[in-house]
């Protein structure tokens, strides 16, 4: 059985000390300005598995999106993409493994109208592969 990307990236992001301030989920909150600032780590359709037997990787697409104040959504966006990006074969505690972590963009700011004034979303997307 195949490892959850999501809780595999979740995990290695809230062991980051430079995120230690950042509250990572995987669902968005009801008042994200109350919390800000908030890391949402979301998939982004169903992985990509090999259907040979030896292949146990699977490849996800994962959504990024943080809100923060001005002007340090982007800078938390950054650090976070660049510690997966350094993941490159982290056996997670509780099981799983995260292969290796690929960025698919550069963090986009998005205005969220929801999120109140003051507070930046930015919005990334990433590819990671994990196995048992």
């Amino acid at each position: 059985m195949q490892p959850d990307a999501v809780a595999l990236v979740v995990a290695y992001l809230r062991a980051q000390e430079h995120l230690t301030g950042v509250t990572v989920v995987t669902a968005r909150p009801d008042d994200v300005a109350a919390g800000v600032p908030v890391l949402l780590v979301e998939p982004v359709g169903d992985p990509v598995t090999s259907r040979m037997p030896w292949a146990r990787r699977a490849r996800w697409h994962l959504g990024l999106q943080v809100w923060a104040p001005d002007g340090e959504a982007r800078e938390i966006a950054h650090g976070a993409l660049t510690a997966l990006v350094a993941a490159r074969d982290v056996r997670m505690p509780d099981g799983g493994r995260i292969v290796r972590a690929d960025p698919a963009a550069d963090p986009v700011d998005i205005p969220d109208r929801r999120a109140g004034n003051g507070v930046q979303r930015v919005v990334a997307t990433f590819d990671v592969a994990v196995r048992p």
